[in-house]
């Protein structure tokens, strides 16, 4: 999934805080994903409150071993 826009961001930005809202706001999602549901992973390369052009969010079922 490729967002790229994010009123969280868009708020943070305002603040000047987007290094403060990353970690409060985006640093949980693998863990939030894996609390949801052990056998969905989670992966991002890139968010917007880093600098970046857009959060690229990708969720995969995990390989059963």
């Amino acid at each position: 999934m490729k967002c790229t826009r994010c009123p969280v961001h868009d708020l943070a930005k305002y603040c000047g805080i987007t290094e403060e809202a990353y970690y409060i706001f985006c640093a949980g999602d693998p863990y939030i994903t894996e609390a949801f549901n052990p056998n969905i992973g989670f992966k991002r390369t890139k968010t917007l409150m880093q600098g970046d052009d857009c959060c690229d969010h990708t969720y995969f079922y995990k390989d059963k071993e």
